[in-house]
């Protein structure tokens, strides 16, 4: 890949990158690059990012961004609070407390080894929207239920499921 540090300074400045990447230079000989896609990119796919990012010990860099998304919306506080009771902290290298929601567009197609739909929904959408890139948008093992507007026990289960299909699908 091409070394476009203007496009990747402007893109930090507009907000535009996610904050799983800004702390990272994406550039330089790196891990393999997961982007999680969800609806709006504030509850299931940032816990995915985070979770992977945390499990992987450094053998993947995920990111994660949504296909309906509210520009610059937080991630959910109760995603936040799932996280940190299952023993994954916000970090310098997994900033997901940070985390702004992004849309998933070409670019974010473009930075990733791997694309990975939350449902099969969230899978279809993304191959329909990036054919060309169809060899790397995959499927979780099982479905991730949407935890929005619902109670912090339902966003720890939605975190345990999300860990046991990374655990499956990344050989964890």
């Amino acid at each position: 890949m091409k070394k476009q540090g203007s496009t990747f300074s402007t893109l930090k400045k507009e907000n535009r990158l996610p904050a799983e990447l800004v702390q990272w230079d994406i550039f330089a000989p790196k891990p393999i690059t997961v982007c999680f896609v969800c609806t709006g990119n504030t509850c299931r796919s940032p816990m995915a990012a985070a979770a992977l990012n945390h499990l992987g010990k450094g053998k993947y860099k995920a990111f994660s961004a949504g296909l309906s998304v509210c520009a610059g919306d937080k991630i959910a506080e109760n995603a936040v609070k799932a996280l940190k009771k299952a023993g994954i902290p916000s970090t310098l290298e997994n900033p997901y407390a940070q985390h702004d929601a992004v849309e998933i567009d070409d670019y974010f197609i473009s930075l990733s080894d791997l694309v990975f739909g939350l449902t099969t929904s969230h899978t279809i959408q993304l191959l329909s929207k990036f054919p060309d890139d169809s060899r790397k948008i995959l499927s979780l093992p099982y479905d991730i239920s949407d935890p929005f507007m619902y109670g912090e026990d339902v966003y720890d289960s939605c975190l345990k499921d999300i860990i046991e299909c990374i655990k499956i699908q990344f050989d964890l």
